[in-house]
């Protein structure tokens, strides 16, 4: 069974982000009570691959998915006990998750 993702129709009026018909109010920042620094501009390369219509770049954009796949289940390890409470703790390493290969 095919899924289809219905119209992304609302707005939130605190972070703007783009909800689904039906989606949970605070989901996105807890009502405002979140706030998240603007995203920065993604590496040229990346930037290049997802917008240009180069046979490469369409190469990497009909498999985004996959490679999204090799990274889902990544995981990293730390000594650091983290103990956050409230809205959807996170842990961030020097502002950034990477790979140790």
């Amino acid at each position: 069974m095919r899924h289809v993702l219905m119209d992304v129709s609302i707005t939130c009026q605190f972070c703007s982000a783009m909800k689904f018909k039906g989606e949970t109010p605070g989901l996105c920042c807890s009502g405002g009570k979140v706030h998240l620094p603007v995203l920065k501009d993604p590496p040229e390369l990346l930037h290049t691959l997802l917008s240009s219509d180069s046979v490469c770049a369409k190469g990497f954009q009909k498999n985004i998915r996959r490679y999204n796949s090799c990274f889902q289940m990544t995981s990293f390890g730390s000594s650091k006990q983290v103990i956050e409470t409230g809205f959807m703790p996170t842990f961030k390493v020097q502002g950034q998750v990477t790979p140790n290969w």
